[in-house]
């Protein structure tokens, strides 16, 4: 029972921590480090459940980008990796598509109808 409320408490700690980076990165960090999110309050708080159970990477992603000139090495590969998966993605997707579609079943053509009826009556006198 220890361990349980040591690990509830440590989790409380972490979701609190997490709302306070979330609450200062929207507030502050966001309009820093994405100019695209300049002006756009609407979205904001689509990002605060992500950002609470993120918040180690967030902070870290957040110095990273403060600090810097430009766009990362990091990010540059990212951008590259993307591109490539996106490439792969759009060949694969279809590839499945038609796969799926030539590979079905053809339902219920090829066997012939069943009458199907209600159950005999029971007997009277007895019970179900």
């Amino acid at each position: 029972m220890e361990t349980a409320t040591s690990i509830v408490e440590g989790l409380t700690i972490y979701f609190w921590i997490g709302l306070g980076v979330s609450a200062l990165f929207l507030l502050v960090g966001i309009d820093r480090i994405d100019p695209g999110s300049r002006s756009s309050y609407i979205f904001r708080p689509l990002l605060i459940p992500g950002i609470i159970v993120l918040w180690p990477l967030v902070l870290l992603r957040w110095m990273v980008l403060e600090f810097s000139d430009g766009p990362s090495p990091t990010q540059r590969t990212h951008r590259r990796s993307h591109g490539r998966v996106w490439l792969v993605f759009s060949v694969l997707v279809p590839a499945v598509l038609v796969g799926a579609m030539l590979i079905r079943q053809q339902g219920p053509m090829e066997a012939p109808a069943v009458l199907l009826e209600a159950p005999p009556a029971a007997a009277e006198g007895s019970e179900p």
